[in-house]
């Protein structure tokens, strides 16, 4: 069989693993999606000849590189279902990556093998590993396309991470409002403001800082100080819900109507910045 005519332009689409830690953009008129493994992702053509992966795992610890090596070819060995052979290290794998391999199989497929930990002076002991091969006939054509996925390779932190730039967000946002600096609190909103805009028709539609001031002042929403976060989740890798009880004026918890002291919010991760995307709670 051909190898893909991968043309002048190919169509990229974005992948992002489920996990939300990491995302590719991949030719996807040449290459379709599959998981391989819980920890291997591939990219490959429908001929299955020519193939990309994503291979990721948390190490634990600090691992060198005759072991992110030996990972390679266990990778490989799951790619082909058999041993390759390892015909080479590349000496500059480049910038991001650590250590790396050239190989061959027995049916005239090449390519390489690349992986790095990059993360592990912040104690974030994720492997991220970068396999691509190809028949050999179709170098020139297929294997600039390969090597662009691995150029797109985009890492986030861990979950972890994540959720805790949340909940700090979250605590911010509360924070702010609690002590009346509104600027602080808007940069940290994400939500609507369709329904201040409503209540308050004198006050511009984009003056979020005034809006977020006669909602707590004027308005009924309830602006108090945070007690604590009595349950937390990641929703997805860039959505994460909080439940949270607050400290009425007289120092006790708050309790709604007599009713609830228990609140859900969502924050949102968009470009850099977790957004809460609620409004205090209201009370008439």
């Amino acid at each position: 069989m051909h190898a893909p005519n991968v043309g002048a332009a190919p169509r990229l689409k974005t992948y992002t693993a489920p996990s939300g830690e990491w995302s590719v953009q991949y030719p996807a008129d040449l290459l379709h999606v599959e998981q391989l493994t819980p920890e291997i992702t591939i990219f490959i053509s429908k001929d299955r000849h020519t193939v990309a992966a994503i291979d990721t795992f948390d190490a634990g610890a600090d691992t060198p590189a005759d072991a992110l090596a030996k990972r390679g070819q266990a990778a490989l060995r799951q790619i082909y279902s058999k041993s390759v052979k390892n015909t080479g290290a590349i000496a500059m794998p480049g910038a991001r990556w650590e250590t790396g391999f050239t190989f061959t199989t027995d049916k005239g497929s090449k390519g390489a093998a690349l992986y790095h930990q990059n993360g592990r002076v912040d104690q974030d002991y994720r492997v991220f590993g970068f396999v691509y091969g190809y028949k050999a006939a179709g170098e020139k054509s297929v294997r600039p396309a390969l090597e662009a996925i691995g150029e797109s390779l985009k890492i986030n932190p861990p979950v972890v991470q994540r959720l805790d730039r949340a909940r700090d967000g979250l605590r911010a946002y509360f924070g702010a409002l609690y002590a009346g600096r509104y600027a602080d609190a808007a940069r940290l909103y994400g939500g609507s403001y369709d329904i201040l805009a409503g209540w308050n028709p004198d006050v511009p539609a984009r003056d979020h800082i005034a809006l977020l001031r006669n909602g707590c002042e004027q308005n009924g929403l309830q602006c108090l100080r945070l007690k604590r976060i009595v349950a937390e989740k990641a929703v997805s890798a860039d959505e994460f819900q909080f439940t949270v009880e607050f400290l009425a004026d007289s120092g006790k918890l708050f309790v709604l109507l007599g009713k609830t002291s228990r609140f859900t919010f969502t924050v949102k991760h968009a470009s850099g910045s977790y957004l809460v995307q609620d409004l205090p709670v209201y009370m008439a």
